[in-house]
């Protein structure tokens, strides 16, 4: 009984503290960083989400870090929403974004600051800028009202995007190069 109220009183805890698209737009407002990093899996979003982080992303980039694959294109619809799953059950807290697969939208640079426009235009709470050239992704962040989240798309968006086996230093794939600075960083830190 005793563990049952116990569990029940951390779940009612991470509700009270859940992260919401209001919670974003203050940050936002306030020109504080929108942290956000990707979880894969249940033990990771357990991580990610203890870690006190404010959006977790389900990235397609799982096909790399989980199953092994050299890019994401192997990576399917039916097998991202199998981790985002796993990571929703992990991670009641911070905001859930899951990928679509590579491959699904087609986009050029020039347009980007135009889609993603129409996308707050549709009323979404913030939009993912995914290896575009600095120049635009600096363009699209001043032109919309909401927070964009970059990855690999320079240091003039709302928040960056981290990959959790980078922030760990787990792979031997090419990575972030920040991530490398706050492994560093977190290494001191411990001792």
């Amino acid at each position: 009984m005793r563990r049952s109220l116990s569990l029940l009183a951390r779940q009612e805890s991470a509700a009270a503290r859940r992260v919401t698209v209001t919670t974003l737009r203050g940050k936002h407002r306030r020109g504080e960083p929108i942290t956000d990093v990707t979880a894969y899996d249940y033990p990771s979003a357990v991580h990610v989400d203890s870690a006190g982080i404010d959006v977790c992303l389900v990235g397609d980039s799982t096909a790399m870090v989980i199953h092994g694959h050299n890019t994401t294109l192997p990576i399917t619809l039916d097998i991202m929403l199998e981790h985002c799953r796993a990571v929703a059950r992990g991670a009641p807290r911070p905001l859930l974004v899951g990928d679509l697969p590579f491959g699904c939208y087609e986009s050029s640079a020039a347009q980007v600051v135009l889609t993603a426009l129409a996308l707050q235009e549709a009323g979404c709470f913030s939009v993912v800028l995914e290896c575009v050239p600095v120049p635009v992704a600096a363009a699209a962040t001043s032109a919309l009202k909401i927070p964009t989240i970059g990855i690999g798309a320079g240091p003039f968006c709302s928040g960056q995007v981290f990959v959790y086996h980078d922030l760990l230093g787990m792979l031997r794939h090419p990575h972030h190069a920040k991530a490398s600075l706050y492994l560093l960083l977190c290494k001191k830190r411990k001792g």
